[in-house]
């Protein structure tokens, strides 16, 4: 008889535990579209040290696929333009099962049509900043970017798309003038791929440096930054005789 309770208790308790299991499936999915757009507007700032907005997070928990509009990244301190990145439109597609295990597998990420301001300055340039926030970043506690179960949370990026991208450079020193060119398509594969995965600052560090790199290039190879270069030596010589009239040198 004690042996008859004890299967029935034990039954009671795993049909139990599949309730559980299944009504957090269930909220997690319902809420799926809240949490990335929580997740992106938490940690994003935290990471890049700049306002991060999200307008709209679109993606069905049982395909995985959806869409993420009006991603804006800010500028950090010391630059004047208010955002570095506008993403208008940013495809997903996840696998959806992987939500609830310690690596989530992100098929693939499609930026479309964004806007990228490159603001250069003495000291640097802009996303050359936020790159180096990025991979500076520490977590503030020792729970943050942690599973429940106290692992860290992990990603696999099988591919990384940025096409049609419009860059909008910016410097003091050319005044009131804005030149833009366009980058060459960004493509970045299997990021975090194997059992181990990457972080999400691993992911995103890996993203920025790309980007970084692609968009210093374009510039570079535009001549916008020659005609920058030149335009300093011309005011260094203009400033140089200008303090020598003042200090009467």
């Amino acid at each position: 008889m004690l042996g008859a309770q004890l299967k029935r208790f034990l039954k009671i308790a795993v049909v139990g535990a599949v309730l559980v299991a299944v009504v957090a499936g269930i909220t997690l999915f319902a809420q799926l579209d809240a949490l990335i757009q929580a997740a992106i507007e938490n940690v994003g700032p935290r990471m890049t040290l700049t306002s991060v907005k999200v307008g709209s997070v679109n993606v069905s928990p049982f395909s995985g696929t959806g869409r993420i509009r009006k991603l804006e990244i800010g500028n950090p301190r010391g630059f004047q333009s208010e955002t570095a990145l506008k993403l208008r439109d940013v495809r997903v597609s996840l696998v959806p099962r992987s939500l609830t295990s310690e690596k989530i597998v992100i098929r693939e990420l499609i930026v479309e049509g964004p806007e990228i301001t490159y603001e250069l300055t003495p000291a640097g340039n802009n996303l050359q900043r936020i790159q180096k926030n990025v991979e500076s970043f520490v977590p503030a506690t020792k729970t943050e970017g942690r599973t429940a179960k106290g692992a860290e949370t992990k990603l696999e990026l099988d591919l990384f798309v940025l096409k049609e991208a419009k860059v909008h450079v910016r410097s003091h020193i050319l005044g009131n003038q804005e030149l833009d060119i366009t980058l060459p398509q960004i493509v970045l594969k299997d990021i975090g791929k194997g059992p181990g995965g990457a972080t999400v600052k691993e992911v995103l560090a890996a993203v920025m440096r790309e980007l970084t790199n692609g968009v210093t290039k374009a510039v570079t190879d535009s001549g916008v930054l020659k005609n920058v270069r030149q335009t300093i030596e011309s005011t260094k010589g203009t400033v140089q005789k200008a303090l020598k009239g003042i200090l009467g040198r």
